[in-house]
């Protein structure tokens, strides 16, 4: 009994010492795999200035590779012609050719470092820059970068998620052809600019608002004179009736009948004939 209880208790014991084992050695298993890491600009603007990708690969593994970077990009409505890949290369910046690879995925040619040979525990990185066309709609841009034992097998891929922004808005050709011709309306709107200056110059001679009427149209010139005409008659009404009240207030103040002057009006009882001075009023006799 005491030998099984022996046996027990080592072989959990042993259990327990190779977990521990066994998780201990699990991060050294993974520090030997190789790996890429990606870091880009934090959102690109279709139209505008390039945004920056690092590629950075590691190498853990025993042995020396000669390391090449892919670039692939994925947004809806993503063509090769609008995009503009540059890579950081002895000291300047060299474009990269791309290609469709459809389904809106547009893929970059492979780039060597400016020191290719990877060997453990080395890392290299490569630079570029990414431009978008004014075109490319705003969406969720998909970034892989991929890295490469020369022209052999995938060392490693990493992913990244960025936002393409649409282009600003900037005055585009049309509105600048509707700007073009107002220019030429204004040598229309000046011209009338002689005429207004011979009407002011004719006006001294006539009446100023006459001319001006006459300087426009033919039919303000009608009316004009049509008004002078009921002015001039409207004037002629008011002298002949002064005229006509002058007189009847001339008429009473004319003499008599008899023309003498002072003479008034007979009186309604004349006196009898023979009689001189005043009339002589006969009073009727009483009878007693």
């Amino acid at each position: 009994m005491l030998v099984r209880r022996g046996a027990a208790r080592f072989a959990t014991v042993g259990a327990l010492l190779a977990g521990l084992v066994m998780v201990g050695a699990a991060p050294a298993f993974a520090d030997d795999e190789d790996s890429v890491r990606l870091s880009s600009s934090s959102s690109f603007t279709a139209g505008g200035s390039p945004g920056s990708i690092t590629v950075a690969v590691t190498k853990r593994s025993k042995g020396c590779v000669s390391a090449r970077t892919v670039l692939l990009f994925q947004l809806p409505g993503l063509s090769a012609g609008d995009v503009t890949l540059l890579v950081a290369q002895n000291g300047r910046w060299q474009e990269v050719p791309v290609s469709g690879g459809g389904n809106d995925l547009v893929r970059s040619g492979r780039v060597a470092p400016e020191k290719p040979e990877l060997c453990e525990r080395k890392s290299v990185a490569v630079r570029y820059r990414l431009a978008f066309a004014a075109g490319v709609p705003a969406g969720r841009l998909n970034i892989v970068a991929e890295a490469y034992a020369g022209g052999g097998p995938l060392i490693a891929r990493a992913t990244e998620a960025r936002k393409v922004n649409g282009a600003k808005g900037t005055p585009t050709p049309t509105k600048r052809s509707s700007k073009s011709p107002s220019p030429s309306p204004t040598p229309e709107e000046t011209t009338p600019a002689p005429e207004e200056t011979e009407v002011a110059a004719v006006a001294p001679t006539g009446q100023p608002g006459l001319g001006a009427g006459a300087g426009n149209s033919g039919g303000g010139g009608v009316g004009s004179m049509v008004m002078v005409v009921g002015v001039g008659m409207v004037a002629i009404g008011i002298a002949l009736l002064v005229l006509l009240l002058r007189r009847a207030k001339g008429g009473r103040d004319e003499p008599g009948a008899g023309g003498a002057p002072g003479a008034g009006p007979r009186p309604p009882f004349p006196p009898p004939a023979g009689a001189g001075g005043d009339a002589t009023v006969v009073m009727p006799r009483i009878r007693p």
